[in-house]
């Protein structure tokens, strides 16, 4: 299980799981380029956090279905490129199932809001979908 946190994360409903995707619960997940669900930084962007873990690595294209939440989640800063107070209000991109960065990929994560009690960032995901590339 990856070591996000739910802060306010409502559900965004069962997603259909992509062919060889193996997907573990606490992970970002988005939609891939035919709008199958797939880890973080393989992603068009980034729906929300899984809930559940999802192994469809020898099935089909929605074969299994993984339920998402979207909101406000607390994930873990990339040592590369870091996001730091001074991004706050920016977009943050997805390096891994459970890491965000400032650049480094082209995975919209969402939002940077600043950091937790424990200095990890939050992100809100709600608009990935629809901030420009």
């Amino acid at each position: 299980m990856y070591n996000t946190i739910k802060y306010d994360a409502h559900y965004g409903g069962h997603q259909p799981v992509a062919t060889a995707t193996k997907i573990e619960a606490g992970g970002l997940v988005g939609p891939n380029a035919t709008g199958y669900l797939v880890n973080g930084s393989d992603a068009e962007f980034i729906l929300g956090r899984a809930t559940e873990d999802a192994d469809n690595a020898t099935g089909n294209d929605g074969d299994l279905s993984c339920e998402v939440e979207r909101g406000v989640i607390g994930v873990s800063n990339d040592d590369t490129n870091p996001v730091a107070p001074a991004n706050i209000g920016t977009t943050v991109y997805a390096v891994a199932p459970d890491v965000i960065a400032t650049a480094g990929s082209t995975t919209r994560a969402g939002i940077y809001l600043g950091n937790d009690i424990n200095g990890d960032p939050m992100i809100d995901t709600r608009l990935s979908g629809i901030i420009p590339a």
